[in-house]
């Protein structure tokens, strides 16, 4: 089997705006504190698994920009899409008949090498959706077609994890939309990325989250083992019992009806953020391209 292609860069829809980054700032600190020991019912986790707020996004999917030019024709791509249009043909897309399905799609998002692919959410639910597979809101008709030219805004709710509860090493927000466009024009935005051959091959359903926490970037654990050959140790991956969290967060939102505004091209690795003194304030991926919705 060939070895995997190194990742260099991601697309995605940045969460921290304007209008959300002092909701999502209050309501990240308060989860970190609320998980690291300074409250009574908190668990214990170590700071680097939080992901830092200018980190907040969508990913939409990796790719692997490394033949001369492949970068200049990427961001050409970007620059060069219709996004009103695609915005009005993700509103047709959810004006399709309803009907229930199971949803349990696995992730494609941050979380191996801050863009890889990892598993399936623990659980299914039962919701309303179009066809598409794509959750349904109580809007249709004449609603939609009023909205067509609309802004996109959205909500992140909940908190949601990749594996099972017990032992798990990734919590993440689910983004909810009440105009029902940005599950289809996310689709809509992977797909023309896939046919210009930017995106890594992933045939899986696209499960758009936000990573609230994540293990990978707290340094390797080392734990005692033992075995024919005596006491050892081994570096192990961190995993946390988010029992708690998922009860306590269930019902919780990050951050209320927000405008998306825009698309990004992002280098893989999110950089430090320095203040004038030299200290580490902060972490965030670093734009190579942009476009406006």
């Amino acid at each position: 089997m060939p070895p995997k292609p190194p990742l260099t860069h991601f697309l995605c829809l940045p969460l921290v705006t304007n209008a959300s980054r002092s909701q999502l700032q209050a309501s990240v600190e308060a989860f970190a504190a609320e998980s690291q020991g300074t409250h009574p019912e908190s668990v214990s986790i170590p700071q680097r698994a939080f992901r830092p707020l200018e980190t907040l996004h969508l990913t939409l999917g990796v790719m692997s920009l490394l033949e001369p030019g492949q970068v200049e024709s990427a961001i050409k791509l970007l620059h060069g899409l219709d996004m009103p249009k695609m915005l009005r043909d993700a509103s047709s897309d959810t004006m399709e008949k309803e009907e229930p399905i199971e949803i349990a799609q696995p992730i494609t998002g941050e979380e191996q090498s801050d863009n890889g692919a990892e598993t399936k959410p623990a659980g299914t639910v039962e919701v309303k959706s179009t066809s598409e597979g794509h959750p349904q809101s109580s809007q249709s008709g004449d609603s939609h077609m009023s909205g067509l030219n609309c802004p996109l805004n959205i909500s992140l709710r909940s908190l949601v994890s990749m594996h099972d509860p017990k032992k798990t090493s990734i919590l993440y927000a689910q983004p909810v939309d009440a105009s029902d466009r940005l599950l289809p024009f996310c689709r809509q935005l992977k797909e023309k990325f896939v046919e210009a051959g930017f995106l890594v091959p992933d045939t899986r359903p696209l499960l758009l989250h936000a990573t609230m926490l994540n293990t990978v970037y707290v340094p390797a654990v080392r734990q005692k083992t033992t075995g024919d050959r005596g006491h050892g140790k081994r570096k192990a991956k961190l995993t946390v019992d988010a029992t708690k969290l998922l009860e306590k967060y269930k019902d919780f939102s990050w951050a209320d009806d927000f405008k998306l505004e825009e698309v990004a091209i992002c280098e893989m690795g999110a950089k430090r953020i320095v203040n004038e003194q030299g200290d580490v304030i902060g972490e965030k991926y670093e734009q190579i391209a942009s476009k406006n919705l």
